[in-house]
């Protein structure tokens, strides 16, 4: 089947990923079998995302090939989840008689002794509206798919509070690690906001044995032909960290497996602390990693501005959950770019190795088009022309779109972008590689916990109605934006030599940042020079 195993560290990750696992759950069901994901069987295989738990009392069940690391509270109402592959929830969490009984004697105790003791429990994290909405009899799964509509739920931008508040999948249970404390390795409070602290970390637990490797040795031992593995990570805190250590220990154990790594940043408008500054370059080289099989694509979570430059509009409140905004356009990205891996048009392996390039950095940049103008709507043709100047056909591109509603000429202007230089080498990859284009006629389809924004009709066709399912367009390069690329790469080099020279060292060993620094001078000099090529 030529299965993916995902991997997802940290919250940004997670909002993500919640979001890419909904996607996978709103393809359209395969007739034959309503107790599998809502993915089709033809022409994509869910599969290679999904395993089979076998039969049981209640049939057999599909629970994603992923496992999920995170801070506990993150989790939410996942924390009080236990039973196999469900998503229901122990019922609410309070202290029960004897335990109240319990505390109170302590409390008793204590006062016995002259001093005034104050006894705190944490209130249980309840589920969401959204999910009890699920549960409820009125949304028991049909046998038929169902398509989602932008009514259903309502807008959850300003409901969600954690990344579990809007998911739909059922998990493995062996799937979670929230085993990460806000206590480091030596017993100090911490925030786990540093890069080191997730180094450290996974040293611990690599020396302690605790480091879930049966988990992953679990899901690589259950694919017939293992794919490759896909890691969505945060990069502005310690499971930057956590994450570069753990795609080191992927490498040497599977050194022959691709590993596509997506590391996941705030909203391009956010103001970085230099500490959060430094923690994403050591990841943007961490994630990077020494293998001819991995490649690092960094990503950021689009902000309102971005959002509105896209053709959303929103109105957010101060209640507004951007995590969750900008997590669902990063999943759509996410799904549409690794498609073709999982309807056969292509693998893994040979996605990654394309990207790879004759330059060995690693690193790639991508654009998106969401959704890609190409739909009957005014303006679409010039649109798509404008996406095609600004070079979103990249070495690699995907396109996934409804042929129902696509404008004949826009497509046609597409398809011959697409084909343009096909068989030509592209400066920056590897010697004679060839651009690799995929044209699917799969639309992204919408799922019911999507924000509502991303339904809104004219952001999408002329028509007055809303939209189950959308048009996108993914490019991937070496070198993407290649002028803005170097520029960062410099700019960041030169803030690094000024850190450096100041001694501002943000608890890292100094040689370790002059790497990095020289690491950043030859990515800037490289793409600088592929720029002008």
């Amino acid at each position: 089947m030529h299965e993916i195993i995902t991997l997802q560290f940290g919250e940004l990750a997670n909002y993500v990923g919640s979001h890419f696992w909904n996607i996978q759950q709103a393809y359209p069901a395969d007739d034959a079998d309503p107790n599998a994901p809502q993915i089709p069987s033809q022409p994509v295989h869910h599969g290679v995302l999904f395993r089979s738990n076998g039969g049981g009392p209640d049939g057999q069940s599909w629970t994603p090939r992923v496992l999920i690391y995170d801070l506990k509270p993150n989790f939410g109402s996942l924390c009080q989840y236990t039973g196999a592959a469900t998503t229901a929830a122990k019922p609410e969490l309070t202290p029960t008689g004897g335990q109240q009984r319990v505390l109170q004697g302590l409390a008793r105790s204590y006062d016995a002794g002259g001093q005034r003791v104050a006894v705190h429990t944490q209130d249980p994290v309840t589920r969401s509206d959204y999910l009890r909405t699920l549960d409820s009899p009125l949304s028991a799964p049909t046998t038929t798919p169902q398509p989602s509509t932008s009514t259903a739920h309502g807008d959850l931008a300003n409901d969600v509070r954690y990344w579990s508040d809007y998911g739909e999948t059922y998990y493995h249970p062996g799937a979670f690690y929230p085993n990460f404390s806000t206590l480091s390795v030596n017993g100090a409070l911490n925030d786990f906001a540093d890069y080191q602290q997730g180094q450290e970390l996974f040293r611990t637990q690599w020396k302690q044995g605790e480091l879930n490797e049966d988990a992953l040795r679990r899901c690589v031992e259950e694919a017939d032909t293992l794919q490759g593995f896909q890691i969505l990570a945060n990069t502005l805190d310690g499971f930057g960290g956590y994450a570069s250590a753990y795609l080191e220990y992927l490498q040497d154990e599977y050194a022959k497996e691709p590993i596509l790594t997506f590391g996941i940043a705030e909203g391009t408008g956010q103001s970085y602390s230099d500490r959060q500054r430094l923690n994403q370059l050591l990841a943007l080289r961490g994630l990077a990693g020494d293998s001819d099989h991995g490649v690092h694509l960094p990503l950021q979570m689009p902000d309102l501005a971005s959002l509105r430059a896209f053709g959303w509009t929103a109105e957010p409140t101060r209640h507004t959950n951007f995590k969750y905004l900008g997590g669902a356009v990063l999943a759509a990205f996410v799904d549409t770019l690794t498609l073709p891996c999982r309807t056969g048009q292509t693998a893994l392996h040979s996605l990654v190795r394309h990207l790879e390039g004759s330059q060995r950095c690693g690193i790639l940049a991508g654009l998106q088009s969401f959704p890609s103008p190409v739909v009957e709507w005014p303006g679409a043709d010039q649109s798509i022309r404008d996406v095609v100047e600004r070079g979103t056909l990249q070495d690699v591109s995907v396109f996934q779109g409804p042929p129902s509603r696509t404008s004949a000429t826009s497509k046609e202007i597409l398809l011959s972008a697409m084909q343009i230089n096909r068989r030509e080498a592209v400066h920056g990859t590897a010697g004679t590689s060839d651009t690799a284009r995929f044209d699917l006629p799969v639309p992204l389809p919408l799922p019911g916990s999507f924000p509502a924004m991303f339904r809104a009709a004219s952001s999408v066709n002329s028509k007055a109605t809303a939209t189950d399912e959308l048009p996108t367009l993914d490019g991937l390069a070496v070198a993407a934006a290649r002028t803005s690329q170097a520029q960062w790469f410099g700019d960041s080099a030169r803030w690094l030599r000024q850190q450096t020279n100041t001694g501002a060292t943000h608890h890292q060993d100094r040689d370790e940042l002059l790497e990095l620094r020289e690491f950043l001078e030859d990515l800037d000099q490289r793409y600088t020079v592929y720029d002008n090529m």
